[in-house]
């Protein structure tokens, strides 16, 4: 990317910008898709060993606030093919996006895999380590409360 820049700034080329993550299909996630409404991110990796356990909090997630906000998960660095199988073996039923050049956790502030970044109307409401059971975190910053059973 830095030498994209220099280049383009030598030669009076255009710098590259950043990508947006996609989905595997294709389809981009822009910030105009997170700018409306409350967003639940967890971003994660395959290839990271501290997210071998991830499908669990983020079906948890999905189950007690996926009516009242977005939930999603960005993919940082890794391949569609093996991102695919852990989906389809984790048995997640939430949309997928990749990062494949890492500008999207860059750009918000994730240090760590696995992370949980909330959104609301686009601005960061919470951002750090996924916890083991972040139900009642998400709740607490998007001002939720768990639906009776």
């Amino acid at each position: 990317m830095l030498l994209a820049l220099v280049v383009g700034l030598t030669f009076g080329l255009p710098a590259v910008a950043p990508a947006e993550p996609t989905d595997l299909s294709g389809q981009e996630l822009t910030a105009a898709d997170l700018a409306a409404g409350d967003s639940v991110i967890v971003v994660w990796a395959p290839w990271s060993p501290r997210c071998r356990d991830v499908a669990a909090p983020i079906r948890a997630i999905k189950a007690a606030w996926g009516e009242r906000a977005g939930v999603l998960t960005v993919v940082f660095q890794d391949r569609p093919e093996r991102v695919r199988r852990f989906m389809e073996d984790a048995d997640l039923d939430v949309p997928v996006f990749l990062d494949s050049d890492g500008s999207f956790a860059k750009r918000h502030g994730i240090a760590t895999l696995p992370s949980l970044l909330l959104l609301r109307d686009g601005e960061p409401l919470y951002r750090g380590p996924l916890p083991v059971d972040p139900v009642p975190l998400v709740g607490r910053h998007l001002g939720l409360s768990l639906p009776l059973p």
